[in-house]
């Protein structure tokens, strides 16, 4: 599973939330719905290696941000 979050810098609200259950291969297309040009946003992201459906700290799960 993966999980994505992505949050406007601004202001710090979250924008969308999306939940892929199982990755169909190694490249796949997201959709992130209420992006706006000329605005700067964070990316959370994590991979539940473990599976057990919720974030655990590494080195259980894997987690990354862009910023």
């Amino acid at each position: 599973m993966l999980e994505l979050r992505v949050e406007n810098n601004d202001n710090d609200t979250e924008v969308d939330r999306i939940k892929v259950l199982s990755i169909p291969s190694a490249d796949f297309d997201l959709q992130i719905v209420g992006l706006k040009l000329n605005t700067e946003y964070k990316v959370e992201f994590y991979a539940d290696h473990n599976g057990n459906g919720l974030y655990d700290a590494p080195p259980v799960d894997h987690a990354w941000l862009i910023d």
